[in-house]
């Protein structure tokens, strides 16, 4: 699996396995729409299904017809449940497609920087 495709979100809608791609065209599409990707957030916890909705149609690549069904299917689904997921790969998305625990760590034991010791 290459690295821009590490981390992709699973949700199951109306019994169906949808696949959330974290793709730079994802990014900017939700980025675009909600003025900024942190922007969306609120609006998933909230639990706005319209977002929601946009969310999965970007993530999933879900164009034209077939979006035309996602508020009902996310309604279904029930928007509580798809929050934290739809949350997480917001949060991909800021991280550059990774997963925040996929990030290296700064922490080597090694660097006393800004401890206080010399």
């Amino acid at each position: 699996m290459s690295k821009l495709n590490s981390g992709t979100v699973t949700i199951t809608l109306d019994g169906e396995k949808v696949v959330l791609k974290p793709t730079p065209r994802a990014a900017m599409a939700i980025s675009n729409h909600f003025i900024g990707l942190q922007g969306a957030v609120p609006r998933v916890a909230g639990h706005d299904i319209a977002a929601a909705s946009f969310i999965i149609a970007a993530g999933a690549g879900i164009k034209g017809e077939a979006a035309k069904g996602l508020n009902d299917k996310v309604y279904s689904a029930g928007i509580s449940d798809l929050a934290a997921p739809l949350i997480e790969f917001i949060v991909i998305l800021m991280n550059g497609g990774k997963r925040p625990d996929d990030m290296p760590s700064t922490e080597d034991g090694e660097d006393d920087e800004g401890n206080g010791e010399a």
